[in-house]
Formats: C-alpha cells, structure tokens, sequence
C-alpha cells in the first residue's frame, strides 16, 4: 500500500526523502507523482546493481513526488533509529507508539489506516527535531 499522493507531497515538503535514495538511487518499483499522473519507474529488477536501469525520464523521479509504500516508512524509521509498536484495534483505528533511542518512549500517534499513522508519525519526528536527536546519539 502507498501513501497517497496529498500526504507524500506534504512529507517531501518536511524533508522527507528515502534513507537509500541517494546511495543507490531510485528502485524500478518506485513509484512517482508527476505532472498530474502516477508512474511506476520500471525495469530490471534483478539481478540488483549499483544503479539500476530505469525506463522512464529522468524528470519523473527527480522532480516528482515518490509515494513511499508502507514498507519504505517503516524503513525509514528503522534507518533512524527509531522504534516503533503498531497497534490495529478495531476497523479503521490504528496507533504508532514511537521510541527513541534506548527505547525511550517519544510519542503516539493515532489515526484511521497505517499508511496515514506512518505519515503523522515520521511528520511529527521530522518538524519536531527528533531526527537530530537520534543522529546526535548515532555519534
């Protein structure tokens, strides 16, 4: 499941961006948001390179919106350092509980499906300076 196109423009705009992105690039099952429509970015999916060979334009994935799946959240999150308990507790409720480093407990987030807890979660970590926080005490 993807986040949708509304919640993952407003992440990009708090800075959000795949912790992988930069080192090896986009993934052929990336998918964008760009000009209005939503791209899948294709190609070779295995044997994995450094790189891999994608088929669309460039300009999709570099000035495009990536919607992150729920996967790429929790990715991110582990990336960070951050833990996290997912709580689904009856329909169309969903809890994060988020911890910092030593399982120090941050916050709770509570909203209808996991995509959009995710999203609150990881906004609230990236306006509320705890990604400092966790990268100061990376050393």
């Amino acid at each position: 499941m993807w986040l949708s196109a509304f919640f993952a423009k407003e992440l990009k705009k708090s800075g959000f961006k795949s912790p992988y992105y930069q080192e090896y690039g986009p993934s052929p099952t990336d998918i964008y948001y760009y000009q209005g429509e939503a791209w899948c970015l294709g190609g070779r999916v295995e044997p994995v390179q450094e790189k891999a060979d994608l088929l669309v334009s460039k300009d999709i994935y570099e000035k495009g919106v990536w919607w992150p799946t729920v996967d790429d959240l929790l990715e991110w999150l582990d990336h960070y350092g951050f833990y996290y308990r997912i709580d689904h507790f009856e329909p169309g409720k969903c809890r994060v509980k988020i911890y910092g480093e030593e399982r120090k407990y941050l916050f709770t987030i509570e909203s209808g499906t996991i995509e959009v807890t995710l999203y609150y979660a990881i906004k609230k970590i990236l306006e509320g300076h705890y990604l400092e926080e966790s990268d100061n005490n990376r050393g």
